[in-house]
């Protein structure tokens, strides 16, 4: 049986800064955002109740970073970036 565990990034600056973040315009997490995934990263590594095969992110910088503080829980930094996963485009 497939599993797939979808993880939203942690809060972005963008969102802070009250502008639409796009893969041009996004500049990563914010301090609170980092603090989400770090304690989502602390949770998982705790109890982790799976073990995933494969681990993907889309190009936007606050996925990947997101991703980048989780995947230690895993014991491993394997990381797909995939640029088709971004959900918007909004142009430069």
């Amino acid at each position: 049986m497939t599993r797939f565990v979808l993880v939203r990034h942690g809060e972005s600056r963008v969102t802070v800064d009250r502008v639409i973040g796009g893969t041009r315009s996004c500049t990563g997490l914010s301090d609170l955002g980092r603090r989400q995934a770090e304690r989502l990263r602390d949770r998982w590594a705790d109890h982790l109740d799976f073990t995933p095969d494969a681990i993907y992110s889309s190009a936007y910088p606050r996925a990947i970073e997101t991703a980048r503080i989780v995947l230690p829980a895993f014991g491993h930094d394997d990381l797909s970036i995939d640029e088709a996963l971004g959900e918007h485009d909004p142009g430069p």
